[in-house]
């Protein structure tokens, strides 16, 4: 499955400054798609659980909705960064797709492991990216969330994210200024 997807862009730019503590980000590579298929399945298997179909044709759904995912972030987002995300003691713990091409940055995904979720990884990074977005002079940091993801929509908040409108039901977006 993952030999027939398109490579990532090549990297934008190296990050602004170095991440926040134990944290490590490089560009992904082909070698990152087999972890982030399986933390995309990880973070998607609730969603599906209902369903009355057999785990296979589960596991099938979810790979074919991370190959389409895969497609749009590559070629909607040719010019932005996707960083693979570690941390020095623990390893690979998800992705950061980081568009700061524009005035405004633009999060395009954030996606943490489950043992990496809840552990103020995410809030670390957040930070982190605010703080590089403001020194660079960006306007803001504009990003998306699931509606059905409160736990992520009150991080935004609790960071200083605002709600700039509902996008289709599904999503809202919001958007912090520095």
């Amino acid at each position: 499955m993952f030999d027939s997807l398109p490579p990532f862009p090549a990297p934008a730019a190296a990050p602004p400054a170095r991440p926040p503590a134990g944290l490590t980000l490089r560009p992904a590579s082909p070698a990152d798609l087999p972890f982030f298929a399986q933390i995309h399945a990880e973070t998607r298997a609730a969603d599906i659980a209902p369903l009355p179909w057999p785990a296979a044709q589960k596991l099938a759904f979810l790979q074919e909705q991370f190959r389409l995912q895969h497609l749009h972030y590559v070629r909607a987002f040719a010019g932005a960064d996707f960083w693979a995300l570690g941390h020095a003691k623990r390893g690979a713990l998800g992705r950061l797709y980081l568009d700061r091409s524009g005035p405004e940055w633009r999060i395009i995904d954030v996606l943490l492991a489950s043992g990496a979720q809840g552990s103020g990884t995410g809030t670390a990074l957040l930070r982190w990216i605010q703080a590089q977005a403001g020194k660079a002079g960006a306007k803001g940091v504009a990003l998306s969330v699931e509606t059905g993801n409160p736990r992520a929509r009150a991080l935004y908040h609790r960071l200083g994210f605002v709600d700039r409108v509902s996008l289709t039901g599904t999503h809202h977006a919001m958007f912090w200024r520095p």
